[in-house]
């Protein structure tokens, strides 16, 4: 090496504005902000969250999000929340690990949700307890105080481990309170797109292991008015198609029409079999590599093509 020549090793060091960027550039609104939020809640295996905006006719507005997840501990805020890129939702995707309570797979991957807040607010209380903590965990964020630093390894923020105050007795979850709100105005019409993308994530099938979204607007319920539920949905249908695919490859279905159009001089039908056999199109080269497999040839679905996946209902209507 020329002895002329003179080099260093030097960090990134990210502005603190990194994490408002960060907010601003990878959620586009206020509603995918809190769709990010609700997923969060989803992964965290509530089985209830509930969204709800208030004081909308005020100066004032703020957003409470609270679930009855599994919570997080002090070290979980520490090690992964605070953590920005902290990979264990993706690992978890990727290997298709399931949550222990629900056996949900991952929905969020990025970590999107606590740069979700900042998108919605300025000022953000988080308030957690993980399920069978005797503690919770609090964490306050002014945004604005968080830029005023230069860089990012100088905005440090505090994180309170105290008695259960926000998750008294045995509850435990996650609950997030957003002031300051940067979109303080929300028309009837941003309220029920809302509504509309955050009980998307619900299955309107009833089951044991069912995520629900609660979405209140004290105040501003009528706003909700005439969004039908997902019983009258149901309800409304006029066909239903429902079939059942045995672990041995017996096949079942049934099929009802049911005429509710006015007007319509169409009769009610209804077939069904309880012992067909499923057809499924072959490959088009099997695992050697031949091509003489016909893409028309279909093949009888046996024990052999179930392994791993079982029983499987569907329920179908419109």
């Amino acid at each position: 090496m020329d002895k002329n020549n003179h080099s260093e090793y030097f960090s990134f060091r990210p502005k603190a504005r990194l994490l408002v960027l960060l907010g601003d550039q990878l959620i586009g609104s206020a509603r995918l902000a809190l769709f990010e939020l609700v997923k969060n809640a989803y992964d965290a295996d509530a089985s209830t969250v509930t969204v709800e905006l208030s004081d909308l006719d005020k100066d004032e507005p703020y957003i409470v999000i609270t679930d009855d997840g599994i919570g997080m501990s002090f070290e979980d805020i520490r090690d992964i929340w605070l953590v920005p890129g902290a990979d264990h939702k993706l690992i978890a995707k990727q290997q298709l690990q399931r949550s222990p309570r629900y056996g949900r797979l991952p929905l969020g991957e990025k970590g999107l949700g606590r740069f979700a807040v900042h998108k919605l607010g300025e000022h953000i209380l988080l308030a957690s307890r993980k399920e069978g903590s005797d503690y919770e965990s609090v964490v306050q964020i002014n945004w604005l105080t968080l830029v005023n630093h230069e860089f990012l390894s100088d905005a440090s923020v505090e994180v309170v481990k105290q008695q259960p105050e926000y998750f008294p007795g045995k509850k435990h979850g996650t609950a997030v309170v957003i002031a300051n709100l940067r979109d303080k105005k929300w028309s009837r019409g941003d309220i029920r797109r809302a509504f509309r993308q955050l009980t998307s994530i619900c299955s309107p099938f009833k089951g044991p292991k069912d995520f629900k979204v609660e979405f209140k607007v004290p105040g501003r319920e009528s706003d909700l008015d005439g969004i039908p539920s997902y019983e009258e949905i149901l309800e409304r249908a006029i066909w239903r198609f429902e079939f059942t695919i045995l672990e041995d490859g017996t096949f079942s279905w049934e099929y009802t029409f049911e005429n509710k159009l006015t007007g319509v001089p169409i009769e009610n039908r209804q077939a069904s079999n309880k012992e067909a056999r499923l057809l499924i199109r072959a490959p088009t080269r099997d695992l050697l590599g031949d091509s003489s497999i016909s893409k028309d040839q279909r093949t009888m679905v046996d024990a052999g093509y179930l392994k791993g996946i079982g029983s499987t209902r569907i329920p179908t209507t419109l």
